[in-house]
């Protein structure tokens, strides 16, 4: 039997106190030193990722946003989320004592002034059900305990469509760094449709790695306002700048005009490889100042850089604010965040292992930059879906304000989830797909767009199906990095686009991201060198009465092993969030890799069956879910849009209505597809759209009683020469008749 505990834990700052590290007083904590834990720690400055470890005796001196222990006879699971607000960060520490070993709550002060508390949300599971809602229930008693707001599904468009990012093209990648120009800039806008153009890094005025004015760097070539109308000429619709202020950057130059006008002070550097995220306190300084502006001047000078910016056409910002994080005042370092705007955006990047500041009023400054950061990017741009928040890992995205959306502009921030995309090292990309879909476990709970960065069409070795199909399994934005020496695939974009009934372009892609299958969180051998299981990650789509699986290959690259798998009744019911199967569910591969083409089969709670999944190295594999409807002892699933890699995203199935099964698809597509499972020469399907019809339809056989039947719907509001149906898009009504 399923069932769940919650025992919260608070910790109190005196006003007098910067620091407090408080053991976690659980009674169910005790005797798990030989659990398996799933943590979430800060591997980097700038980075948090989820990390397993054979046991809570093997956890390192990271800081933790989230710790997950999993019983050796894995029947229950615990969950133990810090829980911090605007006025103090809070992580966990696992440390080793003499009695044992002991999980810490460990809060540090940001605002001086008076005393604060904080929490320990800890949340003990039993059984497949509420070891699926764990995180979810831990995440809510935290949003109930501070006050935050109730996570809402993101209403915004602004990025329904596809753009490019500049990084890779100006040495972010492989490329010499060079700084980009006018013409420089010009020459990367596609010749196909796009509605984002980042600039990313090079563009600012920045000496000695100091940001000196709000302007251009020398060699531009020409004013910004100039350089983003010429894109917005070519082509661009919304342009967007990068921006950071510690870490990448170096704060203020000592020598600009800014640092009395936003009354800025200096402080001391901390020293080069300490361990942050509080596991040292206090930080040991270094030799090195950085000028920031002071607490009082913080949001006016995010206004005004902002209000500059918008005056030259910029719709949005990418913000590495780059203040680091998680220390008591007198040893923080300031955190950085990034913004965006209403009709403007910005980016923002945290790189700060070696320049973290460390004063007194060091977090003070860091809670002051974001928080005016935020407020200025509504006020500026009109909401915060305007801004790109990386390199952001930090208590304040993660266990605080930015995450349980409390004490800041309301809504869902749009949150870099991991690491960049090809960073240039053996197992990048198989990397980049395991920490983000298992980072979602959090970040697919609290008020955010996990990003998962940009991606490349092109060169293969950049893997471009591999990561575009978790692109397509993300409400966040769709960034295309190709560089001028490569041809874009022009086929695999057409897979992630669409066209709606007004002839909008716009990405197909989920409103949910990705996420690590419950029941295999703790499964530790998917990046071993030998053939082995695979990832799987899904997306639930409850309009389509279904849900997208990604399975990827993660294994060890250097041997090429194979990833050899197969989905189970239990990850059926582990997608669809359910404790026992009603009805019948097909599984129907998509054929992104060399040997599922076509794979099906019928899952049931009668049944317990299997479908296979083979992937080689580098290769990926989308897989449908989809409920059978029953019209009059014939069976009907609906797959949805087989020429797209989110084949489900935009479409409804409204069920059977006067003995048709009636379903609506927001795009256009080549094949709208439908399984008939029966035998061969039982029935005949007709389908209609919009009313008209039949439509002439494909049909391919599956197997002995499974068969795809496919229409084209059409990429207009035109049909047949009138306009037929609703706006918003195609119904689709599908009738089973005897075979003649």
């Amino acid at each position: 039997m399923a069932h769940s505990h919650v025992h919260i834990q608070e910790i109190s700052l005196s006003v007098d106190e910067d620091h407090a590290r408080v053991p976690i007083h659980w009674a169910a904590l005790h005797h798990t030193t030989g659990w398996k834990a799933l943590s979430f720690v800060r591997v980097k400055p700038t980075w948090i990722e989820p990390k397993l470890y054979p046991s809570l005796s093997a956890h390192p001196l990271l800081a933790s946003s989230l710790l997950l222990l999993k019983s050796p006879d894995w029947r229950t699971t615990l969950a133990i989320y810090p829980v911090g607000t605007l006025a103090a960060n809070h992580d966990l520490i696992v440390d080793t004592t003499d009695s044992g070993v002991h999980v810490f709550g460990n809060a540090r002060r940001v605002i001086p002034g008076k005393a604060e508390k904080v929490f320990v949300v800890c949340v003990s599971a039993t059984g497949s059900a509420a070891e699926r809602e764990v995180v979810k229930r831990a995440v809510e008693e935290g949003r109930r305990l501070v006050g935050g707001r109730p996570k809402v599904e993101d209403s915004s468009e602004f990025w329904d469509s596809l753009g490019i990012c500049t990084y890779e093209s100006y040495g972010g990648g492989s490329a010499p760094f060079r700084r980009p120009t006018k013409q420089l800039l010009l020459d990367l806008v596609p010749s196909f449709p796009i509605k984002h153009y980042l600039i990313d890094d090079g563009w600012q005025d920045v000496p000695d790695r100091k940001l000196f004015s709000f302007h251009e760097w020398a060699g531009m070539t020409a004013p910004m306002s100039e350089v983003v109308a010429a894109l917005k000429d070519k082509g661009a619709h919304e342009v967007g700048v990068w921006v950071t202020m510690q870490g990448y950057w170096l704060g203020i130059h000592p020598d600009s005009p800014l640092k009395s006008r936003y009354d800025c002070k200096s402080h001391p550097v901390a020293r080069w490889g300490q361990p942050r995220g509080g596991v040292n306190v206090p930080l040991k300084k270094g030799d090195g100042e950085q000028w920031f502006p002071s607490p009082e001047k913080a949001g006016q000078f995010w206004e005004d850089w902002f209000s500059e910016m918008k005056s030259w056409g910029v719709t949005f910002v990418k913000v590495s604010l780059v203040l680091e994080f998680s220390f008591r005042p007198k040893d923080i370092g300031t955190e950085w965040v990034s913004n965006e705007s209403d009709r403007s955006f910005v980016e923002c990047d945290n790189q700060a292992d070696y320049d973290q500041i460390t004063s007194p009023t060091a977090a003070h400054v860091q809670q002051a930059m974001w928080s005016g950061m935020l407020a200025a990017a509504v006020k500026v741009f009109g909401g915060t879906d305007r801004l790109i928040m990386c390199m952001s890992h930090n208590e304040r995205m993660m266990n605080g304000p930015g995450g349980l959306d409390v004490d800041r502009p309301p809504g869902n921030l749009v949150f870099r989830n991991s690491d960049d995309f090809n960073l240039g090292y053996s197992e990048a990309h198989q990397d980049f797909i395991l920490n983000n879909t298992y980072q979602t476990i959090l970040t697919g709970h609290l008020s955010l767009i996990p990003d998962f960065d940009m991606f490349a069409s092109n060169p293969p070795g950049h893997l471009p199906l591999y990561h575009a199909l978790l692109r397509c399994l993300s409400p966040g934005p769709f960034l295309l990095s190709d560089t001028p020496d490569v041809e874009t695939d022009q086929a695999l974009l057409a897979r992630m686009k669409g066209r709606d009934k007004s002839g909008e372009e716009t990405a197909v892609k989920t409103t949910g991201a990705a996420m690590a299958l419950s029941r295999r969180w703790f499964w530790d051998n998917l990046q071993g060198e030998k053939d082995g299981p695979a990832l799987f990650a899904s997306v639930n789509i409850p309009e389509a009465h279904g849900a997208l699986i990604g399975a990827w290959n993660v294994r060890k690259t250097a041997s090429g092993p194979w990833a050899r798998d197969h989905l189970t009744k239990e990850d059926v019911e582990d997608v669809l969030g359910v404790d026992e199967l009603e009805g019948e569910y097909v599984a129907y591969s998509q054929g992104l890799s060399s040997g599922n083409k076509g794979r099906v089969e019928v899952f049931s709670a009668k049944h317990h069956k299997n479908m296979e999944i083979h992937l080689g190295k580098g290769e990926c594999e989308g897989i449908i879910l989809a409920r059978v409807w029953d019209l009059g002892g014939k069976q009907l699933a609906v797959v949805g849009m087989l020429d797209k890699l989110a084949p489900l995203a935009g479409v409804q199935v409204e069920g059977v209505k006067d003995g048709q099964l009636v379903a609506k698809t927001k795009f256009a597509c080549e094949r709208l597809t439908v399984l008939h499972i029966g035998p061969r020469t039982d029935v005949s399907v007709r389908v209609s759209v919009d009313g008209q019809g039949p439509r002439s339809v494909a049909v391919d056989e599956l197997g002995e009683e499974i068969r795809a039947i496919s229409v084209k719907v059409d990429g207009s509001a035109e049909v047949l020469g009138e306009r037929t149906g609703a706006e918003d898009g195609w119904e689709l009504r599908i009738d089973v008749e005897a075979a003649q």
